[in-house]
């Protein structure tokens, strides 16, 4: 590590660093492979082959430098000015894994992958700052490249020589961000009010598969609707805060936060031939009749976020901190399709004794969210009509935590942190519908921070979840987890809870 720094106090600065490392991954020059070709991007293997011994070695390992520099000015004004710029090159052998087959069902294959990455970054920014306010503009520039975008190696799922599959890897990317920010404090009421906003933009161009190794050792055609996929995602953010403290034992903050991901990247669709393996189903998200064709989602979303927070003091050795959050997201998803979060909380903090500070926090989830599933997905898999994802589902959430630190001697600390949630899921019936965590957490430190200090942990976290299931349901009646089981003949549905 070098880092060269200089400048003029109050006139300008500068500063040249190199960083270099080396990452090992544990086996170094003792890895082994069954492949040949270790380094390049076509990996050739015969299988069987169940003599580790005669397997070829390879260093798993890859070399890390960034290496940079910055230049400010301001000229003793409260105007500046600073530009930095840097490159990160990754270079080496990292293991990937891959998947026999056609599915993860047939098992995995660890392959060693050449890394070759170089990463530039450019910026600019130029504001202004002073006692009472800071505003800034910056721009952003990095681009992402790798010599190495596609990877063939023998899936010897499907036996016999040259039959290579191929592994698509990080393709390059160019990612572009202007962002403006800034705060205007010493406003009545000892406020301080804070915003940036931001608008970033990340494409890129791969060339989309023609053919793909499938079933019975073959490579049909994927049948894409374009030879090119185009990525195009932009962000934009906005956020603004207002930090106050009015009295002398109260302090306030308003905050609100948006943001916005638009996707407008190549939607490609895949029309395979039936029968070769390269189908997927409604269960996927890829097709919505089986052997239709397969549509990848785009994802976006829009979120909102805001809220307010409040904090007094009683006295000396107690504060009471309480707040309102409310969070709307709308995100392109196959079922839940936004949800509205809202949470109140409470925490009231004990500092009267000098050696022991307590906190004790309550807090209420409220989750509604918009469920809609196409008809043709329903009519694939009659059970998604009562299926509930927990990660999205309506709930109602209780959460307390309790927090003592306590310092009985000089030099030792200790701390004890217990939670409870319990998560109430509405309206599922098949899936998740209550589950409840505790979590313990203690801590031991002792010694003279600027000397030695020795510090021990441990938690333990106990987590019980109920939920409802139902399997064999081929038409939307015997997939209703109200309807009796249907058992009478062997394959016939039936429920379990």
């Amino acid at each position: 590590f070098l880092d060269f720094r200089g400048g003029k106090y109050g006139v300008f600065k500068y500063q040249l660093y190199d960083n270099e490392l080396r990452h090992n991954f544990g086996s170094g020059f003792g890895a082994r492979s069954p492949y040949s070709g270790i380094g390049g991007t076509t990996l050739t293997a015969i299988f069987p082959n169940g003599t580790p011994s005669a397997w070829n070695s390879f260093d798993h390992s890859y070399s890390r430098r960034d290496l940079g520099g910055m230049f400010e000015i301001s000229a003793n004004t409260p105007w500046y000015f600073r530009a930095e710029a840097n490159e990160v090159k990754r270079s080496g052998i990292n293991v990937l894994a891959a998947s026999h087959g056609t599915s993860p069902v047939s098992g995995f294959v660890d392959l060693p992958t050449p890394i070759d990455y170089t990463t530039m970054n450019y910026s600019a920014e130029g504001g202004y700052a002073s006692k009472r306010g800071h505003f800034a503009v910056n721009y952003m520039q990095s681009r992402f490249t790798n010599d190495n975008t596609l990877l063939r190696w023998t899936n010897g799922f499907f036996g016999g020589a040259g039959l290579y599959d191929t592994t698509v890897l990080a393709p390059s990317n160019d990612f572009t961000r202007i962002s403006a920010n800034g705060n205007l404090r010493k406003l009545p009421g000892d406020s301080t009010l804070a915003g940036r906003v931001t608008h970033s933009k990340l494409t890129n161009s791969v060339a989309v598969q023609g053919t793909m190794l499938s079933t019975g050792g073959t490579t049909p055609a994927t049948a894409a609707s374009s030879p090119v996929f185009n990525g195009d995602i932009k962000y934009t953010t906005v956020s603004l805060s207002l930090s106050s403290h009015p009295l002398h034992d109260l302090d306030t903050r308003l905050y609100w936060n948006w943001a916005h991901e638009k996707n407008d990247s190549t939607q490609v669709i895949f029309r395979p031939a039936a029968g070769t393996g390269l189908l997927g189903g409604a269960s996927s998200n890829c097709s919505n009749t089986g052997p239709a064709a397969c549509v990848p989602e785009l994802f976006g979303y829009k979120k909102n976020n805001y809220g307010v927070e409040a904090g007094y003091r009683l006295n000396r050795g107690n504060r009471l901190t309480g707040g309102f959050d409310y969070y709307d997201i709308s995100r392109d998803r196959i079922d839940f399709h936004g949800n509205q979060d809202r949470k109140i909380y409470g925490e009231w903090k004990n500092s009267s004794l000098d050696t022991l500070t307590a906190r004790l926090k309550y807090q209420y989830l409220e989750r509604r969210s918009d469920w809609a599933v196409p008809p043709a997905v329903i009519a694939f898999n009659p059970t998604e009509n009562y299926v509930r994802r927990y990660d999205l589902a309506n709930m109602n959430q209780d959460l307390v935590k309790a927090v003592l630190d306590f310092q009985p001697a000089p030099f030792l600390d200790l701390g004890i942190e217990a939670i409870y949630k319990k998560n109430d899921y509405k309206d599922t019936a098949l899936g998740r519908v209550n589950d409840d965590r505790q979590e313990y957490y203690v801590s031991l430190s002792y010694g003279d921070p600027k000397k030695f200090r020795v510090m021990v942990f441990g938690d333990i976290e106990f987590l019980e979840y109920n939920s409802t299931h139902r399997s064999g349901g081929t038409t939307l009646a015997n997939s209703d987890p109200n309807a009796a089981p249907n058992n009478t003949a062997p394959g016939a549905p039936f429920s379990t809870i």
